[in-house]
């Protein structure tokens, strides 16, 4: 089976088009095949006619609201996983030990010019 699309500014530009390619198809097709062998020749029919459709109308405005509604919803969603993360972190040797139930037996010092250090 073969389907044909066509695509113009005016939908029944297209259809037409779509239309005169299947029906020329369908001719050469039978020419060539009448002067092959019964046994090898194809049936070429067209299955269902072209149907017209409505062209696509763009809607920036939709689009644009759109946008911006998914927008904010993924900074939001953004900024909660970072301030859970924030909170959830062990930073201090006393969270740690206060989360894990064990003692910390050393701790890395925070390099000069880091985290308000001395520069």
């Amino acid at each position: 089976m073969i389907k044909i699309e066509a695509r113009d500014r005016d939908p029944e530009v297209a259809k037409l088009m779509a239309i005169t390619l299947a029906d020329e198809f369908v001719d050469e097709r039978t020419a060539y095949y009448a002067q092959q062998d019964k046994q090898n020749r194809i049936e070429v029919k067209i299955v269902s006619r072209a149907i017209g459709a409505d062209m696509y109308q763009p809607q920036p405005l939709l689009n644009a609201v759109a946008g911006t509604v998914l927008g904010l919803l993924f900074g939001i969603a953004v900024v909660l996983l970072l301030t859970w993360m924030e909170s959830s972190y062990l930073r201090t040797p006393e969270s740690v030990e206060r989360s894990l139930a064990v003692p910390v037996l050393g701790a890395i010092p925070v390099a000069a010019g880091e985290r308000g250090g001395a520069a």
